[in-house]
């Protein structure tokens, strides 16, 4: 690496859920109040925002996210969910990021062990699209310098199940704006070329599809 010199370096890793104030309560703490999928804590509890760590039955396992778009879209699923609505949390990640000539978008998760292909574009160029996928599914797409295409591709994450198989039925939701999501998380496998700097401070690993 290189040792840059600065007099102030800003770091953006997250943040500790204040629970301390529920210790005692007999609710479920661990990295924030654990939540049913319809972010219900206990008979009558719900929780919203950077606290809740629910569970997403797309992604089969807890989460906690730190971001307003995030707490927006959960908080009309809780709100509906108090006033008698069954409607289970399961968004689409997203975050955007411009650094300096580069606009970068992202939906969707990726595990380390992610295959990645390119599926618009070229590297060589600086304006592609690439997608993630993981056991068969579509589990991410990445956007440089290609914004709306990104936004077309990211109805692959909607038209596959979580068993991998189509659709038959799709539930179209908004494209969030404005929030980066430090819940997603990046990584790459050894020798997979090449790895693109980002913004979460890691690389995005991206390759031609073949």
């Amino acid at each position: 690496g290189e040792v840059l010199p600065a007099d102030t370096v800003v770091v953006a890793i997250g943040a500790d859920p204040a629970t301390g104030w529920l210790g005692g309560s007999g609710l479920p703490l661990d990295d924030g109040l654990v939540c049913d999928s319809r972010c219900r804590a206990a008979e009558g509890v719900y929780a919203v925002g950077d606290v809740a760590r629910w569970r997403d039955e797309r992604l089969g396992g807890l989460v906690r996210r730190e971001n307003r778009t995030n707490a927006a879209e959960q908080a009309g699923v809780v709100a509906a969910n108090i006033l008698g609505a069954d409607r289970p949390y399961s968004p689409i990640p997203y975050f955007w990021t411009d650094q300096f000539t580069a606009k970068i978008q992202f939906h969707g998760t990726l595990a380390a062990d992610a295959d990645v292909a390119v599926v618009d574009g070229d590297l060589a160029g600086r304006r592609f699209v690439a997608r993630y996928s993981h056991a068969g599914r579509v589990t991410g797409v990445l956007g440089w310098n290609m914004p709306k295409q990104t936004r077309l591709r990211r109805q692959e994450l909607l038209d596959t199940r979580a068993d991998g198989a189509p659709r038959s039925v799709l539930t179209p939701t908004a494209v969030p704006g404005g929030d980066d999501d430090p819940d997603v998380r990046f990584g790459h496998r050894a020798g997979r070329p090449p790895v693109l700097p980002h913004d979460q401070g890691g690389g995005l690993p991206v390759r031609p599809a073949s």
